[in-house]
């Protein structure tokens, strides 16, 4: 038991920059679809992609997991 909370706080440890990283990221990638005409180019010559560029801002909408939430009150 001591061995897996020793492995959950170390993918702990590394689960936050990673997920500052994905979210900086993902304005990113939101920033870029308020531009017109980069939108207009994704969607006529790579539709697939704009479509994926669209589920990445969606999901930065979604609330945060509740156990990241809990894991962050004592911060």
């Amino acid at each position: 038991m001591a061995n897996l909370q020793k492995n959950i706080k170390l993918i702990e440890g590394t689960l936050g920059p990673d997920h500052l990283r994905l979210v900086v990221a993902g304005r990113y990638v939101e920033r870029l679809l308020q531009n017109d005409r980069l939108a207009r180019y994704l969607d006529k010559n790579h539709g697939e992609i704009l479509g994926e560029f669209r589920q990445i801002v969606a999901g930065l909408a979604q609330p945060v997991c509740s156990t990241e939430a809990g894991s962050n009150k004592g911060a």
